[in-house]
């Protein structure tokens, strides 16, 4: 899965000649088959970088088993509704122990996704107030945690 979803724009000052640079920064976490190194024009310093975030949204995605059903019901409802999915982190910790390949198990990693698109504000469709809520918060801590853990043990 090497999909970038956030580019950040970075616009760079040089104080000699009083002109700026600007270049896309990709998220340096994912990798990229055409990756280059930066020219001169495009290379930014810690110092001298004025940052503005840009993020694209996207539609949150259909569900594919009953972990990311479950999140997806809870993140296109209201946060000022009651919960209509109760215990999320409870059904995601007997999703983690029933599955055989947490890495390949691919509801837990769908919901990974939407929980980190949650935290990022990628989708469109969910009011972003859900990023703040303690379970959802949890939901995703649980998710990373046991799946950081695998691939540990895995030596992946």
């Amino acid at each position: 899965m090497g999909m970038t979803l956030t580019t950040h724009k970075a616009t760079t000052a040089t104080t000699q000649r009083d002109s700026a640079t600007s270049s896309t920064v990709l998220d340096p976490t994912v990798e990229s088959p055409t990756a280059q190194t930066p020219t001169p024009e495009t290379r930014t310093t810690r110092t001298s970088t004025l940052a503005t975030s840009t993020t694209e949204q996207f539609t949150l995605p259909a569900a594919c088993g009953p972990v990311s059903a479950a999140i997806r019901v809870t993140l296109t409802a209201s946060p000022d509704q009651p919960r209509i999915i109760l215990s999320l982190v409870g059904q995601i910790e007997r999703a983690i122990i029933a599955t055989s390949d947490l890495l390949a198990d691919e509801d837990l990693l769908l919901a990974d996704r939407m929980l980190e698109g949650m935290h990022e504000k990628l989708w469109a469709d969910v009011d972003h107030r859900w990023a703040e809520d303690a379970e959802l918060q949890e939901a995703r801590s649980t998710v990373r945690s046991a799946m950081l853990e695998e691939r540990t043990r895995a030596g992946r």
